[in-house]
């Protein structure tokens, strides 16, 4: 698997990096990356690393103002002749630097500027982008009525038919899916699944998604709606999906 190089001369913000790096792994179940290597000097060493030559794509996060004889842009270059399909994120304290990279090329997914107090967001959300492209973009999750994926160690295989809803738990940055007897967690986005399920499921809710062969009535009352699961588990509707739920409620 997978290496993140956090490349930066200032220790204090890598190690800042790292712990925000295994947070978000415990957080989402990302297992892609099996280690974090902070280099804080001797910078070429990631040059001659052994594991560039795996065909393996590593994360590295570059501080691009090192304070060195090779600076960070000068290190991204070297790397992408040796390692071109892996990514790269840079960090810096000078945003005037930020041109430079799109005239060399360098591809970067993103950049953080260290004294940006969204830094952690804009971390999380290029870890995302990277997992999205490692397992999402040409994997299908539905296989033969089946929803198929990995969350942390544990593999899943839920039928179809046994899913009542799905909806975001935001507290814990993951999918709950709510089955006839347990609910499944999952990392994946609820757009993501939502485009791969029959038409017979429907978003009632920003972040709830109903099979609607599992409600059994819509409750009303002073303009607010409701789906009501064989279970009497009820789900509100958002005034912007009442119509659509109606309708193929009533189809």
């Amino acid at each position: 698997m997978g290496v993140i190089y956090i490349i930066e001369d200032d220790l204090s913000f890598a190690i800042g990096l790292e712990d925000m790096i295994k947070q978000y792994m415990i957080d989402s179940g990302n297992t892609y990356f099996e280690k974090i290597v902070k280099i804080n000097n001797n910078f070429e060493q990631i040059l001659s690393s052994e594991h560039i030559k795996k065909k393996v794509k590593d994360l590295y996060i570059l501080d691009i103002d090192l304070d060195y004889k090779m600076n960070g842009l000068k290190l991204a270059q070297h790397l992408r002749m040796k390692d071109p399909n892996s990514y790269v994120l840079f960090v810096t304290s000078h945003k005037e630097l930020m041109g430079e990279v799109f005239l060399l090329n360098l591809k970067a997914i993103s950049f953080i500027y260290k004294s940006d107090p969204s830094k952690e967001e804009r971390l999380r959300s290029a870890l995302d982008q990277i997992h999205h492209e490692l397992f999402l973009v040409n994997e299908e999750v539905l296989q033969e009525n089946h929803l198929q994926y990995k969350f942390k160690h544990k593999y899943y295989k839920i039928a179809i038919s046994e899913i009542r809803y799905i909806e975001t738990n935001s507290l814990r940055r993951r999918l709950d899916i709510h089955g006839a007897s347990d609910v499944y967690p999952c990392q994946l986005k609820l757009k993501e699944i939502e485009e791969q399920l029959p038409d017979y499921f429907i978003k009632i809710h920003r972040s709830v998604v109903v099979n609607m062969n599992c409600v059994k009535r819509i409750n009303t009352a002073d303009g607010l709606y409701a789906v009501v699961l064989n279970d009497e588990v009820l789900q509100p509707i958002s005034r912007a999906y009442v119509d659509r739920v109606v309708t193929m409620f009533m189809a």
